[in-house]
């Protein structure tokens, strides 16, 4: 039974980290997409951790600053909304699709609507 409860937990982690690689990869896209849209150079930084927060806050025309506070617990999760309904305003009147990043799950949606949609 302990080997079976071992295999299963490592399914389960190996589908984590299958699912946040892809997570990561579809943000990173987004990001670097929408920089090139808005022509900030540095897109790549949508994949490099810390200059993806950057990104994001130029790309809102916000203080990059901003961010640290995202490190202060029950905070935090209020930042990715506000910061992305900014990347929203300046993707022309996408601002729900940022506010809405506050709901599970539509943190992956939501960058991609904003980079792809004219």
């Amino acid at each position: 039974m302990d080997q079976q409860l071992a295999q299963q937990l490592s399914q389960n982690m190996m589908f984590v980290q299958f699912g946040s690689l892809i997570s990561y990869l579809i943000m990173g896209f987004a990001l670097m997409t929408i920089a090139k849209k808005e022509n900030i150079p540095d897109g790549w930084w949508g994949f490099i951790p810390i200059l993806n927060l950057i990104l994001t806050a130029k790309i809102a025309k916000q203080n990059p600053w901003l961010w640290l506070i995202s490190l202060v617990p029950c905070v935090g999760w209020l930042i990715l909304p506000y910061m992305w309904f900014h990347v929203g305003k300046e993707r022309g009147g996408k601002e729900i699709w940022g506010a809405l990043m506050v709901i599970p799950c539509m943190w992956l949606i939501s960058p991609l609507i904003i980079a792809f949609t004219d």
